[in-house]
């Protein structure tokens, strides 16, 4: 059967192939950032999370080719978890391989921190990615006590909160927040940056694909130390400083 395209329109549909092509290969290439703050897509401006500007949470515009961790711009630290790796399909509720899914990098653990001497760097490893608004939390003891028996038994434990002082929350397209939640059961919020205002605050880009459903994405946010000035006069033996030990 003979077509009727011109050799123009043949030209401008395998230009449009070809771009289409371009652009999947790219926006899933690891490394690349893929969200800031609320907005997707643009070049993020140099940022705590992304300190070069370059719009890549690896280390160079090549993008991750072997390990996520050690190929990152920022020296993420994995925060190790008690027995063995993050399985994919562990939920008991959510999507196997999705975007509730924390899962296991190269080193076993999905969780990585960093912390700059003048601000808190969280990572997860999320194993999908969706539109719709979100929360992501790591909850932190900052005073070295836990559980209600031992030494190192904490005054405030109760049965829903063994001895978490802040829970740092990434509520994805709106906001960052501070919550103090020592020993009680209503959380009261120290500090939040709204994302249209600070959209810089979170991010998330590819990660190296390493659950059964790729690609997974690096969830990012930060929250500065200064964020707890005021928790260092009213609650000075929970406050975070510079040199605070954290367990998270």
């Amino acid at each position: 059967m003979q077509n009727n395209f011109t050799p123009w329109l043949k030209t401008c549909l395998l230009f449009l192939l070809v771009l289409g092509m371009q652009y999947h290969a790219i926006s899933q290439t690891p490394g690349l950032i893929v969200r800031k703050g609320n907005v997707t897509g643009g070049l993020p401006s140099a940022t705590v999370l992304d300190p070069n500007g370059d719009g890549w949470t690896s280390s160079t515009t090549s993008g991750f080719s072997s390990n996520d961790i050690t190929e990152s711009e920022i020296a993420y630290q994995p925060v190790p978890i008690p027995v063995g790796s993050d399985p994919e399909g562990d939920l008991r509720r959510g999507p196997t391989g999705g975007f509730s899914e924390i899962v296991s990098g190269p080193n076993d653990s999905g969780f990585l921190f960093y912390s700059d001497g003048t601000n808190l760097l969280f990572r997860l490893r999320i194993a999908g990615l969706v539109a719709g608004s979100k929360g992501y939390s790591v909850l932190i003891d900052s005073d070295g006590k836990f559980g209600n028996s031992g030494p190192n038994a904490d005054p405030n434990w109760t049965a829903s909160n063994p001895g978490f002082e802040y829970e740092i929350i990434y509520e994805s397209n709106f906001r960052v927040a501070i919550y103090r939640i020592d020993g009680g059961t209503t959380p009261t919020l120290v500090q939040a940056y709204n994302l249209d205002t600070n959209p810089n605050h979170a991010q998330i880009s590819v990660a190296l694909p390493n659950s059964s459903s790729p690609p997974d994405y690096f969830y990012d946010w930060y929250v500065p130390i200064s964020a707890f000035s005021d928790e260092l006069v009213d609650h000075p033996d929970i406050a975070i400083t510079a040199s605070t030990p954290l367990r998270m």
